[in-house]
């Protein structure tokens, strides 16, 4: 058996992608009562957005770690190595004045991007 999927788009306008779907998750939790096998999918670029989260969860630190090993090696002291590593946020926040000063937007398309939400599926292979 097929699973039946109507779906739903919506913009989150201004709201961050977020706190634009755990507003809608606790609306639908509301006002929604599902029977039997049904249930729904928060699906669309909110879910492209939570599989990066995870992904950059594990990369980010992975990648420091490999940067600090890299300049331990070649500097051969803690303190020199700390010194580089300690200057990187000031780097990403010079880096994001520069873009703001430049007249590029600093807001994340993220935030206003259309989404596709939610989406109802059966469970497969069971009957009605």
């Amino acid at each position: 058996m097929g699973s039946l999927r109507p779906t739903s788009t919506s913009t989150s306008g201004t709201a961050g992608i977020g706190s634009y779907v755990a507003h809608a998750q606790r609306a639908v939790s509301d006002s929604v009562k599902f029977f039997g096998r049904d249930y729904v999918v928060w699906s669309g670029q909110y879910e492209y957005v939570q599989r990066a989260a995870a992904r950059l969860k594990i990369v980010v630190p992975v990648t420091l770690t490999i940067i600090f090993l890299l300049l331990y090696l070649n500097f051969r002291s803690i303190t020199e190595t700390m010194v580089v590593m300690l200057s990187l946020p000031f780097a990403l926040i010079g880096g994001l004045w520069m873009i703001c000063g430049s007249g590029s937007t600093c807001r994340s398309q993220l935030g206003s991007a259309s989404s596709h939400l939610p989406v109802w599926r059966r469970r497969q292979g069971l009957s009605c």
